[in-house]
C-alpha cells in the first residue's frame, strides 16, 4: 500500500484482512501461498491423515457429505482430548491438538466464519486449547535465548514446510488461528485471554532482529517455495491474524495491561536492516487498525501517560535509514494520529510538544536536497500528509470575529460556516507545516506543491480562509514572492483571486502584501505579474478602488509613475545627445520597464473611473502633474492619456483640460501625432461629459482649437512649404478632422457653448482658418445662379411645406470634371485615405477641398461625432450614419427608415447655420479645371438647397 493510499483511507487497519482478489495483482506471498497449499494437500492425501482421505473419496460421497464427515471427525477427536485432558500431559494433549489442526484449517478455510459456532459448537474451547498452545510454544523458545535466536527459532517452528508436514506444525497452528479470528467477538476474547496479542506483538518485536536469509536459489520441483517466499507468506498470515485480533478493543486492552502496547510504537519506528523492513510494515498495519477500531478511553491513556508519541518521533529523527523508510515511518505515525485525533486532542498535542510539525518539515526540505529516487512522490506525500492534519482534531475553529467588520466589503458578503470534519482547519499547527516549507524551499516544484495543498485546502472548505484569518498566511506567502520563480508568483496571485471572485471577499491583510511586495521588490518582471493580478481584481466590484486608496496601493501606483516617467526622460536626453549608447539603452530599458509602465497607467486609468476620492488622492501625489509631463512621449501616450481622461472625467477640472489644451499649443507645428491624439482624448471627454463641455468654454477650448487650425496653414497646398514638405499628408487629414469632431461634440446637446462660439469666436474665423489651409484660391469666384426653374421649383416647395427632391442635372450634360467632384464629394471617406488614394486621378488641392467643405458641412448638421478612428461614405450615406452618428435616437429613426422600401431617409437638420455659410463662402474658392463649369458646385449646393428646404418645410 502506497503512503498516499494509507492516507486517503485513513491508515492500512484493513489490509490484513483483505482478500487477496481485493488487493489487485498476486503478490509474491500469495502466490507461494497457493503453491504451498497445493504442495500440503499433495503430501497429506487428504484431510486427517491418509486413511481418512482415501475412504471419504473413495466411498464417493459428494462435498457437503466430505466436509459433514470431517466435521464429524474434528467433534470427536476434539471431545477425546477434553474427556482425557485430565490424564493427559501437556505433550500429549499438544500432539492431540496437532492431529486436529489439518482437519480445522480444511474444513473451515472453504466454509462461511458464522458457520463455525453452529457446526462446531466447541469452537471457542478449541480456540482457547489453540490460542495456549501457540503462547507455550513461543514462549518455550524466546526463553533464555538472545534476541537474534529467539526469533530465528520462532520463525523456524511458524514458517511452513511443503516437504514435511510434521515441519509445518506451527505454521498449521497460526493458519488455525487466523481463521478463528474471524470468528467473531467470543473467540477473540477466548484468545485475549490467553495473552495471544500480546505474545504476537512480542514476536513481531523480535522479528526486528532476524538474520539475512540464505542466497536465494531456483528452488526444485519437490521444494515447491523459496526461503524468500516462504518468509513472505508468513509475514502476510502473521500480520493478517494481528490485524483480525486488533480490530476489536479487547486485545488493545490486553496489549495495555501487559504494558506491551509500547513496543508496537517502537516497532514502528525502530530502525532495522532491509530483509526485515517486512515486519516494520507488518507493524505499521496492525497500529493503523488499532488506531481506527481499538482506541478506548484506556488504550488512549496508556498513549498519553507512556509518552508513546514521542517515543516514535525520538525513533525517526534517530533513524539512519533511507529516507523513504523515515517517510514511510512519519506516514503511520501521522495517520494513527488522524484517526485517534476524531474524539480527543491529547495525542495531537503530545506530537506537538515531541516537536513532531518540526520533523515533517526537516524531512520534507531534506527530501528536497537529497538525489533520493522517487523524493518528489515522497514529498507530495508528506505534503498531503500535513494538509490532512490540519483537518484532524475534535474541536471545531470558528472564523475570526474581524472578517465581518472589514473597512471595506462587497455588498451581500457573508462569513461561511464551516462544513465539518474532514474538510474544516481544525489543527493550525498542522497547517504551519505548509507556510514553514513555502518559506524555505529552494525549488519550484516544491513550491507548488505547497500551493496546491493551499489552494484545496481554500477551495474544500471556504471557512478555511477566514479560520486562518488571524495567521495572514496568504499575506506571508505573497511576501516572499520576489524571491520565487514566475510561475510559482502567479499561482499564489490566483489563490488570492480566488478569495476575491469566489468566496467575494476583500482582503485587505493580503492587498498590502502586495503594496510592500511591489514597493520593495527589484524584479520587474514580478512587479508586472503582481500588477496583472491587481488589474484583474479590480474588475470584481467597485468597492476595490476604495481597497486599492486604503492599503496605499495608489499612492505607491504614482511613485512608479514617476519612476518611469524619470526613465523616460533619461532615454530621451541620450537620444537628444546622439550617444552610441542610447538606442541599446533604449531597448533594454523598454524591454519589461515599458510593460511594467503600461500596467501602471493601465490600473491608475481604471482606479480614476468614476472615483472622485480617488483622483483627489492621484492629483495631492503629484500624480495630475507627472501624467501631463509624460504626454510627449510617444513610448506612453495612449496609456498616459487614458489616465487623463479619467482625471478630467472624475474632476471636470479646468486646470487639467487647460493643461491639455496648452500642450497642443506649446507642441511643435510638426508634432501632428500628439496633437491628433491629445485632441481625440479632449473629444472623448466632451461627449461623456456636460461639466467637461463647460470647462472647455471657460478654459478658452475653443480658441485654442481655432489656434490649432491656424497653426495648419499652407498644409493643404499642392506643394506645401516648410514644415509641412516633410510631414505625412494622411495624418495632416486626420488632425484635421478631428478638429471638427472635437468643435461637433462640443456645441452638441451644449447651447450654451453653441452661442459661445457664433457670438464669441465667430465662424468668419472658422472660415478664413480654413481658407489658409491652401486647398481654396485666394479669391472667391462669383457663386453660379440656379435657373428660374430651379428657384420657382424652390420657392414653390417652401410653400407649400413640400419635401421634394430638386431637380437633378443629367449626367450626360456635365463635364469629367464636375462629375468627378461630384462623386468625391458625394462618397469620399472623411479620413486620411481621401488624400492618399481614394480618386487619385483627381487634383489634390480639389480632393483636399472637397474634404474640407464635407466636415463644413458635416459641422453644420452636427452629424460628426466622436470616432476619430472615421466613418465611411459620403455626406448622408448609410456608412457614413452608421459610423459618424452615434445618438441612439438618430440611430432607431435611421433603422425605422431603412426598412421601408421605396423610401429615403430624410435630410437631416442645419443646427448650426454658420457652418453652412462658410461652406457658400467657399465654394467659389474651389480649385476648378478648365473644362469644369457651373455644374461642377451644383452637387453642394443642391445639397444646402435641400437642407433649407426642408427646415423651412418644419418650420411651416
Amino acid at each position: 500500500m502506497s503512503f498516499f493510499s494509507k492516507l486517503v483511507g485513513g491508515g492500512g487497519g484493513n489490509s490484513g484482512s483483505q482478500s487477496s482478489s481485493s488487493r489487485g495483482p498476486p503478490s509474491a506471498a500469495d502466490q507461494a501461498f497457493a503453491r504451498y497449499a497445493a504442495a500440503a494437500e499433495g503430501a497429506r492425501g487428504g484431510v486427517g491423515g491418509g486413511a481418512t482421505g482415501s475412504a471419504g473419496q473413495g466411498a464417493g460421497f459428494s462435498p457437503i457429505e466430505d466436509h459433514s464427515l470431517a466435521i464429524a471427525h474434528l467433534r470427536k477427536l476434539f471431545a477425546d482430548v477434553k474427556a482425557n485432558a485430565s490424564r493427559m500431559g501437556p505433550g500429549e494433549q499438544a500432539s492431540r491438538l496437532y492431529v486436529m489442526l489439518p482437519v480445522f484449517c480444511k474444513v473451515y478455510s472453504s466454509l462461511p466464519s458464522s458457520e463455525m459456532s453452529a457446526s462446531f459448537p466447541d469452537v471457542g474451547q478449541f480456540c482457547s486449547h489453540a490460542s495456549k498452545l501457540m503462547v507455550t510454544e513461543i514462549k518455550k523458545r524466546a526463553s533464555n535465548q538472545s534476541t537474534v535466536n529467539a526469533s530465528a527459532a520462532i520463525v523456524d517452528f511458524l514458517e511452513a514446510d511443503a516437504l514435511d508436514e510434521s515441519k509445518s506444525g506451527g505454521w498449521m497452528l497460526l493458519t488455525t488461528l487466523n481463521l478463528l479470528a474471524t470468528g467473531g467477538k467470543n473467540l477473540i476474547e477466548a484468545m485475549t485471554a490467553c495473552s495471544l496479542p500480546s505474545t504476537l506483538v512480542k514476536c513481531l518485536y523480535l522479528f526486528f532482529d532476524l538474520p539475512p536469509l540464505p542466497e536465494a536459489t531456483a528452488c526444485s520441483q519437490q521444494q515447491q517455495l523459496t526461503p524468500c517466499e516462504q518468509r513472505a507468506l508468513l509475514q502476510r498470515t502473521f500480520t493478517q491474524l494481528l490485524v483480525r485480533l486488533c480490530s476489536h478493543t479487547e486485545p488493545a486492552e490486553e496489549l495495555v495491561q501487559k504494558n506491551d502496547l509500547s513496543l508496537l510504537f517502537g516497532a514502528v519506528c525502530s530502525p532495522c536492516a532491509n530483509h526485515n523492513v517486512i515486519w516494520r510494515k507488518a507493524a505499521a498495519d496492525v497500529l493503523t487498525t488499532l488506531s481506527r477500531y481499538g482506541l478506548t478511553y484506556t488504550v488512549r491513556q496508556y498513549i498519553h501517560k507512556e509518552a508513546c508519541i514521542k517515543q516514535c518521533v525520538n525513533g525517526i529523527m534517530k533513524a539512519a535509514g533511507s529516507p523513504l523508510d523515515t517517510v514511510e515511518m512519519l506516514v503511520t505515525i501521522c495517520c494513527f494520529l488522524k484517526d485517534a485525533s476524531e474524539t480527543n486532542q491529547n495525542l495531537l498535542d503530545d506530537f506537538w510538544h515531541a516537536n513532531g510539525y518540526q520533523r515533517i518539515t526537516q524531512i520534507i526540505l531534506n527530501l528536497e536536497e537529497m538525489d533520493v529516487q522517487d523524493w518528489e512522490t515522497a514529498t507530495d506525500n508528506l505534503i498531503c500528509l500535513a494538509a490532512s492534519l490540519a483537518t484532524c482534531g475534535c474541536v471545531q475553529l470558528k472564523p475570526s470575529d474581524t472578517v465581518a467588520n472589514s473597512i471595506c466589503q462587497i455588498p451581500n458578503f457573508t462569513v461561511p460556516q464551516p462544513a465539518g470534519k474532514g474538510l474544516s482547519i481544525r489543527n493550525i499547527r498542522a497547517f504551519h507545516v505548509l507556510e514553514e516549507v513555502f518559506t524555505k524551499a529552494r525549488t519550484s516544484k516544491l513550491c507548488t506543491s505547497v500551493l496546491t495543498a493551499i489552494f484545496n485546502i481554500y477551495k474544500q472548505d471556504h471557512a478555511n480562509f477566514f479560520i486562518l484569518d488571524s495567521q495572514r498566511t496568504l499575506s506571508h506567502l505573497i511576501e516572499r514572492l520576489y524571491v520565487r520563480e514566475p510561475s510559482v508568483q502567479r499561482q499564489c496571485l490566483e489563490i488570492l483571486e480566488f478569495v476575491v471572485f469566489q468566496l467575494r471577499y476583500v482582503p485587505m491583510n493580503e492587498l498590502s502584501s502586495i503594496t510592500k511586495l511591489i514597493k520593495t521588490c527589484n524584479s520587474a518582471r514580478c512587479k508586472i505579474i503582481a500588477l496583472q493580478s491587481l488589474l484583474k481584481i479590480a474588475k470584481c466590484h467597485e468597492v476595490l478602488k476604495d481597497a486599492y486608496r486604503e492599503v496605499g496601493l495608489l499612492d505607491l501606483l504614482v511613485a512608479c509613475l514617476h519612476a518611469y516617467a524619470h526613465q523616460l526622460k533619461e532615454s530621451s536626453e541620450l537620444l537628444v545627445q546622439h550617444q552610441p549608447t542610447a538606442s541599446r539603452a533604449c531597448t533594454n530599458m523598454l524591454a519589461e520597464q515599458r510593460e511594467l509602465g503600461a500596467l501602471v497607467m493601465q490600473l491608475l486609468a481604471f482606479l480614476l473611473t468614476t472615483s472622485v476620492k480617488n483622483a483627489s488622492v492621484f492629483r495631492d501625489a503629484g500624480g495630475a502633474r507627472c501624467a501631463h509631463n509624460m504626454v510627449p512621449h510617444d513610448e506612453c501616450r495612449t496609456d498616459i492619456l487614458g489616465v487623463v481622461q479619467q482625471l478630467v472625467l472624475s474632476t471636470a477640472s479646468e486646470d487639467d483640460m487647460g493643461c491639455l489644451l496648452g500642450l497642443m499649443h506649446t507642441a511643435p507645428p510638426t508634432a501632428i501625432r500628439l496633437k491628433t491624439e491629445v485632441l481625440a482624448t479632449i473629444s472623448a471627454v466632451l461627449q461623456a461629459s456636460h461639466r467637461c463641455r463647460s470647462a472647455f468654454r471657460r478654459c478658452s477650448g475653443f480658441v485654442y482649437v481655432i489656434s490649432l487650425l491656424v497653426s495648419l496653414e499652407g498644409s493643404l497646398k499642392e506643394q506645401p512649404g516648410p514644415p509641412w514638405d516633410t510631414a505625412d499628408s494622411s495624418a495632416v487629414v486626420l488632425l484635421l478632422k478631428t478638429i471638427f469632431v472635437t468643435l461637433t461634440v462640443a456645441m452638441k446637446f451644449e447651447p450654451a457653448n453653441a452661442r459661445f462660439f457664433k457670438y464669441e469666436i465667430r465662424y468668419d474665423s472658422l472660415t478664413e482658418a480654413v481658407r489658409l489651409l491652401g486647398c481654396f484660391g485666394p479669391h472667391a469666384d462669383a457663386l453660379p445662379v440656379p435657373t428660374a426653374s430651379a428657384a420657382a421649383g424652390a420657392e414653390a416647395g417652401a410653400s407649400s411645406g413640400s419635401s421634394s427632391q430638386p431637380p437633378t442635372p443629367d449626367p450626360s450634360s456635365s463635364t469629367p470634371g464636375s462629375l468627378r467632384f461630384d462623386r468625391v464629394f458625394q462618397s469620399a471617406p472623411v479620413d486620411e485615405a481621401l488624400v492618399a488614394d481614394y480618386c487619385s486621378d483627381l487634383p489634390q488641392r480639389l480632393r483636399c477641398a472637397s474634404f474640407m467643405l464635407k466636415c463644413l458641412f458635416e459641422l453644420g448638421v452636427e452629424s460628426l461625432e466622436f470616432g476619430i478612428d472615421g466613418g465611411r461614405g459620403g455626406v448622408g450615406s448609410e456608412s457614413d450614419n452608421a459610423v459618424m452618428v452615434a445618438s441612439p435616437e438618430h440611430s432607431r429613426h435611421r433603422k425605422h427608415l431603412h426598412n421601408l422600401t421605396n423610401q429615403s431617409p430624410p435630410p437631416p437638420a442645419i443646427v448650426h447655420p454658420g457652418a453652412v455659410l462658410s461652406f457658400l463662402q467657399l465654394i467659389p474658392a474651389v480649385y476648378r479645371e478648365a473644362e469644369s463649369s457651373s455644374v461642377t458646385v451644383y452637387r453642394p449646393l443642391e445639397k444646402i438647397h435641400q437642407q433649407i428646404r426642408s427646415n423651412l418645410s418644419r418650420m411651416g
